[in-house]
């Protein structure tokens, strides 16, 4: 004869089993490759935060626009990530304020700066694009210090 606390034990077993089946399928749904769906935040293919030049800066637009362009081979943030890219860095006005400015392009815009990747020279450009966050986590950096990803709309050396 069964018992009444067997049949207890018995329900609680399936109800447990029954929702560990769901909470899976519930997970496994969410995690859906989809990348029609991906909203991103960060990196080359996010919303721009602003624009080069922009007409909100007291920067005068043609300091906006110059830089010097180099080929990063120095890991800045340990992961790789930025390593090996054309970065255009730049002084502002203020004495200590620096930008870095990560370029997002495929290879076709920056080949007429290739000869960059085998020496540790810069060069003088003038440049205008989307500025975008990093995607990089905490690190820990002077106030004055910037670091975008930046898809160009137009480089040229000056």
């Amino acid at each position: 004869m069964i018992k009444i606390q067997d049949m207890k034990r018995f329900n609680t077993k399936w109800q447990v089993v029954l929702l560990c089946f769901l909470m899976n399928a519930v997970c496994l749904q969410s995690c859906k490759d989809d990348d029609d769906n991906l909203s991103y935040d960060c990196g080359c293919n996010s919303e721009n935060l602003y624009e080069i030049p922009n007409d909100l800066s007291q920067i005068p637009e043609s300091e906006q626009k110059t830089g010097l362009l180099f080929f990063n081979r120095v890991d800045e943030f340990g992961n790789g990530e930025y390593l090996n890219r054309f970065w255009i860095f730049q002084n502002s006005p203020c004495v200590s304020c620096k930008s870095h400015f990560i370029i997002c392009e495929d290879q076709s815009r920056m080949e007429q700066f290739d000869f960059l990747k085998n020496t540790n020279d810069s060069i003088l450009v003038s440049f205008q694009g989307g500025a975008k966050k990093t995607c990089f986590g905490p690190v820990a950096l002077p106030a004055n210090y910037s670091y975008k990803e930046i898809v160009l709309v137009e480089i040229q050396e000056q």
